[in-house]
């Protein structure tokens, strides 16, 4: 999704590097408005934010620098340089497309077979489709869809992810489908034909 910091009035945005992005697990991004930094202490402080000037002293560095450490990921971080290249040749407003279409398509599918509800909620929808079977549990789905070669998630209340909102729509767990840009139509297809079957065991 292309945002607009100035737009959004943003002083400060994170990012993962991996998941839509494709980059290395462990990586990410922080966007920092100028006018911002200074309002924040680093947690920690070594050579690389910080430089000794004796024994007792110590200038933090004036700029966003100060946040960063000496000893990090080099192979990570050239690979989310790498990823980050790679989405912006194909274009980020591309990419965009191709997984909301994608996604639209298994969302239809998905509706409309019997015993299967799709849980998403919102205005704009992302990539992400998730949706519940009838007398499956979200491991048993995702059990049968990985033995057809489909690799799908789940995301559980006990899981860290958003208690209130499982809770509040008595739901215990949703598998998690995430088309991307490179599948294609027939394996998205495949994916909910798999579902149909598994909904009428």
């Amino acid at each position: 999704v292309e945002l607009d910091v100035d737009a959004l009035c943003c002083d400060m945005l994170t990012a993962t590097g991996r998941k839509w992005l494709r980059g290395p697990r462990g990586t990410g991004l922080m966007y920092l408005r100028q006018s911002a930094w200074s309002r924040l202490e680093p947690l920690s402080l070594d050579q690389e934010g910080a430089r000794l000037l004796s024994e007792t002293e110590i200038a933090v560095q004036p700029n966003v620098r100060c946040f960063e450490q000496y000893e990090y990921n080099f192979g990570g971080k050239v690979g989310l340089a790498v990823a980050i290249e790679y989405a912006l040749d194909l274009g980020v407003a591309a990419i965009q497309a191709r997984v909301s279409t994608l996604a639209d398509r298994l969302r239809q599918a998905l509706a409309n077979i019997a015993g299967v509800a799709v849980t998403d909620v919102g205005t704009q929808l992302c990539g992400i489709v998730t949706f519940v079977v009838a007398g499956c549990s979200a491991r048993q789905v995702q059990s049968a869809l990985r033995e057809s070669g489909v690799q799908v998630s789940i995301s559980t209340a006990e899981g860290g992810a958003a208690r209130v909102w499982f809770d509040r729509r008595g739901i215990a767990a949703v598998v998690r489908a995430s088309p991307h840009y490179f599948n294609t139509e027939d394996e998205v297809d495949f994916c909910a034909a798999l579902v149909s079957q598994i909904s009428q065991k």
